[in-house]
């Protein structure tokens, strides 16, 4: 099976880091085994090479969902950059990369499925839906709770 993902890709970049040439960067997509960059010269170039550091103490709050007929909905959790939606057939579904939707940007509180399953077949029944926070540091919150969505 040949697993696709649509995504909206967001970053934050002060004013006052950009100067009159503009910005280079580029993008790194990963499945937890593949990974791919574009553009696909990017790891071989010099200036690819960053460093970080992280504080893996500093993870975030589990956001506390509810459903609205076939919206998703969670309050904000304090440390997030994004969460990871993630949707299974059982309320215990194991939330992985089989599993994951998409991912939003922390100022997004709702999520509405396009109704296509992974396979771009049309949703009906019972869906359970899960979300982590995650850190700007990649740090990933425990599950939340999860809720039924029927259509």
């Amino acid at each position: 099976m040949k697993r696709r993902n649509r995504s909206i890709f967001c970053c934050t970049v002060p004013a006052s880091k950009i100067s009159e040439q503009g910005i280079e960067y580029y993008i790194k997509a990963s499945d937890g085994r593949n990974e791919s960059f574009f553009p696909a010269a990017a790891p071989d170039q010099v200036l690819t090479c960053i460093q970080t550091k992280t504080d893996k103490n500093a993870a975030t709050e589990a956001p506390e969902l509810r459903a609205e007929g076939t919206i998703i909905i969670w309050k904000p959790c304090g440390k997030a950059f994004w969460y990871k939606i993630y949707r299974g057939e059982s309320a215990n579904f194991k939330a992985d990369g089989a599993s994951f939707v998409t991912y939003v940007y922390k100022d997004t509180l709702s999520f509405e499925d396009n109704a296509l399953d992974f396979n771009a077949m049309p949703i009906e029944g019972d869906y359970y839906y899960r979300v982590t926070s995650v850190d700007f540091n990649d740090n990933e919150s425990r599950m939340s709770n999860s809720v039924k969505v029927t259509r």
